[in-house]
C-alpha cells in the first residue's frame, strides 16, 4: 500500500484508486495533478484534498450541497470532456461529487467558493474546477458555522 508524509496528517496510507486526477490540474496551481481526499470523522463533513506532489499543500473543502442545499450545476463541455462525461445533465452526489473550497478570511470568517466547485466523476475518479457563473467564490457559511451533515 502506498504511502504519503504530509505535513497536516503525518504519515498516510492509501488506495492507488481514490486518487484523484485534475488532467488541467488547479487554477494558480497547474502543475498539481493528483490528490488524495481526506475523510476524518472528527472533522466531518470536511474533506481534505491532499497534494500528493507537494506534502505542504492541501485544500479544505466541503460538499457543495452543504453549503448551498440548492445548488446547480451546469458544466461547460470542456469541464464534461475532462471529467469523461456526457453533456446529460449531471445531478450532484449521484452522477457527479461537488466540493466548495474553504477559505479563512482575514476577519476569521469561513466562506466557501460557490464560483469554481471541484467536480470529481466518482466512476473515473477525474476531476476539475469549473467555473459556475452567477455565483460567488466568497459565499459566507453562517456565523461562521460549517453545516452538519
Amino acid at each position: 500500500m502506498p504511502q504519503l508524509e504530509t505535513r497536516q496528517f503525518g504519515v498516510l496510507d492509501y488506495q492507488p484508486e481514490t486518487v484523484l486526477e485534475f488532467p488541467a490540474g488547479i487554477p494558480a496551481f497547474e502543475h498539481e495533478r493528483r490528490f488524495l481526499p481526506v475523510e476524518q470523522a472528527a472533522t466531518s463533513p470536511f474533506v481534505f484534498l491532499q497534494s500528493l506532489a507537494t506534502p505542504e499543500l492541501m485544500f479544505l473543502t466541503l460538499p457543495a450541497l452543504l453549503v448551498e442545499p440548492g445548488y446547480r450545476l451546469d458544466l461547460a463541455q470542456e469541464d464534461l470532456e475532462l471529467l469523461g462525461l456526457s453533456a446529460a445533465p449531471q445531478r450532484i452526489d449521484q452522477d457527479v461529487h461537488c466540493l466548495a473550497i474553504v477559505t479563512v478570511q482575514p476577519d476569521g470568517r469561513l466562506t466557501a467558493n460557490l464560483l469554481a466547485p471541484v467536480v470529481i466523476n466518482p466512476k473515473t475518479r477525474q476531476a476539475v474546477q469549473a467555473l459556475q457563473p452567477g455565483y460567488s467564490p466568497q459565499h459566507p457559511l453562517p456565523d461562521g458555522e460549517v453545516p452538519c451533515s
